[in-house]
């Protein structure tokens, strides 16, 4: 486990600005916990080092790996260590719109997509130089992004069996960052824990934050929306007889 660059954020404040925004790992927002209350299939601690503004959640396991949650009912590992997991933030400020891409797709591809999704957000605000600042600061090197994106597929394919997410109360699982089954507000079809067989009520999903990309027609590269700049709209979903996404 390393978390060097975490306690760098902790003891400096204008790095842990950076963070936050403009890529969205706000230290500040640990204090108010995720949407709803989870815990770990496996039964294993989580300790919440960190949130973003659509609602989601930084975990870091036992074993230091960190799991992210989002506000619709999506949880997966992206780095087994908060080091590397910053090193994807930063590297990769549109990351979630890459969660359906592996190194299979070919360079071509992916850096097609990082491109026309960091375009986007270029056009709301920067991150160049605070990206630059930031790596230097914390001591990352530069790491293509067919590099990060063979990394963030790494580490999503070890949120199953030890890592998978669980409602709390209910016991209902959340999907797998890179297989979500509610999105842009498509229908969920969130699967059911054994101890909570009763799956198919739909019901509407309160407080639920997400962005959006700038054309609002969907995702570039035909993936999932998640990087847009703070426009949001409401998702309903099918979810284990109970609302989730609490205020």
């Amino acid at each position: 486990m390393t978390d060097h660059a975490l306690r760098l954020l902790r003891q400096d404040r204008r790095l842990a600005e950076l963070a936050a925004f403009p890529f969205g790992f706000d230290l500040d927002r640990a204090a108010h916990g995720h949407v709803e209350e989870v815990r770990l299939a496996s039964g294993g601690p989580l300790e919440t080092v960190a949130g973003d503004d659509t609602g989601g959640t930084y975990f870091v396991c036992a074993d230091g790996s960190v799991l992210y949650a989002d506000s619709e009912g999506a949880a997966g590992i992206i780095g087994p260590s908060v080091d590397e997991a910053l090193e994807l933030l930063i590297g990769l400020p549109g990351w979630r719109d890459y969660t359906g891409l592996s190194p299979d797709d070919g360079e071509e591809k992916i850096l097609a997509c990082v491109a026309e999704t960091e375009d986007g957000i270029r056009e709301y605000y920067g991150i160049d130089e605070e990206r630059a600042e930031l790596r230097a600061a914390l001591g990352f090197p530069e790491r293509s992004p067919v590099e990060l994106v063979g990394r963030l597929r790494a580490a999503l394919l070890r949120t199953e069996p030890d890592f998978v997410l669980l409602n709390a109360d209910e016991g209902c699982a959340y999907d797998r960052l890179d297989r979500p089954g509610h999105r842009c507000g498509r229908p969920c079809s969130r699967r059911a824990a054994p101890i909570s067989p009763a799956c198919g009520r739909a019901t509407p999903r309160h407080g639920v934050r997400s962005p959006r990309t700038r054309s609002g027609a969907g995702p570039p590269c035909g993936l999932h929306s998640s990087t847009a700049p703070r426009a949001i709209w409401s998702c309903y979903g099918i979810c284990c007889g109970t609302r989730h996404g609490r205020r």
